[in-house]
């Protein structure tokens, strides 16, 4: 596991909490964002890899609550 880019990702402004857990094929990279932050209508997601969880936080956007 890159731990340089899971430190990036969970320094996100939008990321709550980034939790790993095994799956079928390895781990899965269980994303949560922060209040008044989502990714395509959702408050959290769930990767195979590291960077496609980086690069969809990256692409939340903040809303209004």
């Amino acid at each position: 596991m890159n731990s340089n880019l899971l430190d990036r990702l969970k320094a996100l402004p939008s990321v709550d909490e980034v939790s790993i857990e095994p799956s079928d094929n390895g781990v899965c990279y269980f994303t949560y964002l922060k209040s008044g932050w989502e990714w395509s209508e959702q408050k959290g997601f769930g990767t195979e890899t590291l960077k496609e969880a980086y690069s969809l936080a990256k692409q939340a956007k903040q809303i209004n609550s």
